[in-house]
């Protein structure tokens, strides 16, 4: 419920890249929790590491992360990059084992 409120916080806000990168922290919380990986370094072994222990394919993990890396990089993003970025982490969620 918090993390819906916020959500809708920074969406009315017109805040979409702080939005994301909450989203983001949400998710690194998730695979920490779920796979214990450490989520310090977003390298090639952490990605080898996901795919690994959440079944999903490469190219969507690749995909997140190469998201949220240019979201870190802006000043703001679109609220089409945000629901971009939203949707692959759903199928991540969606489909993870």
């Amino acid at each position: 419920e918090f993390i819906g409120t916020i959500g809708r916080l920074y969406f009315l806000q017109n805040n979409h890249r702080k939005l994301a990168l909450q989203k983001m922290t949400l998710f690194l919380g998730f695979v920490r929790e779920h796979y214990h990986i450490p989520t310090k370094d977003l390298n090639e072994t952490f990605v080898n590491q996901l795919v690994a222990k959440s079944e999903i394919p490469k190219p969507t993990v690749d995909k997140i992360l190469l998201i949220y890396q240019n979201i870190k990089k802006a000043s703001s993003i679109s609220e089409n990059t945000l629901i971009d970025f939203h949707h692959e982490m759903e199928r991540f969620y969606k489909n993870c084992k």
